[in-house]
């Protein structure tokens, strides 16, 4: 496990998957004439997209939100036959948010599973150091502390 929780080589992983995907993506398309724009944005997902919402709460740096970035938008352009510059264009027909924004609803969906720990959860430790450098580094807040006493009191004006 990565001492620092900076993931780098989590990240050239995840950049690894996206040609890897690339690719099985350019092989799979040789077999159609002209796909549909509809089934080559679902293949290109099903294929490339795919491998990033579950690993971009733990990309802490802005760096590497933007190194994901830049293959994504390389493999985009080239499967759909649209230069760099209209790109921007063909993500925003299609409904691709930047990964930064989904970077920060991943960290935020995290900021509310920690909130659901207790104190003493096994988890706790590594959760709140991922936490502290992810999300509180964006922020530059800490994670807030959660007692039982306001748990419960929480659970109670939730019923009332």
């Amino acid at each position: 496990m990565d001492p620092t929780l900076f993931f780098h080589h989590h990240c050239i992983m995840l950049i690894s998957r996206i040609w890897t995907g690339h690719a099985s993506l350019r092989d799979k398309l040789q077999s159609f004439r002209t796909p549909s724009a509809t089934l080559l944005f679902r293949l290109w997902q099903r294929r490339v997209a795919v491998h990033l919402p579950s690993h971009l709460a733990l990309l802490s740096k802005p760096g590497q939100t933007t190194s994901l970035q830049s293959p994504l938008d390389l493999s985009l352009s080239y499967n759909f036959r649209v230069p760099p510059v209209s790109l921007t264009l063909l993500k925003l027909d299609l409904g691709l948010p930047p990964l930064d924004l989904l970077t920060q609803a991943a960290l935020a969906r995290l900021d509310c599973r920690l909130q659901v720990l207790p104190p003493d959860h096994l988890c706790n430790e590594t959760s709140t150091r991922l936490y502290a450098g992810g999300l509180s580094a964006r922020r530059g807040t800490t994670k807030p502390t959660i007692t039982t006493e306001s748990k419960t009191l929480h659970s109670h004006e939730r019923t009332c």
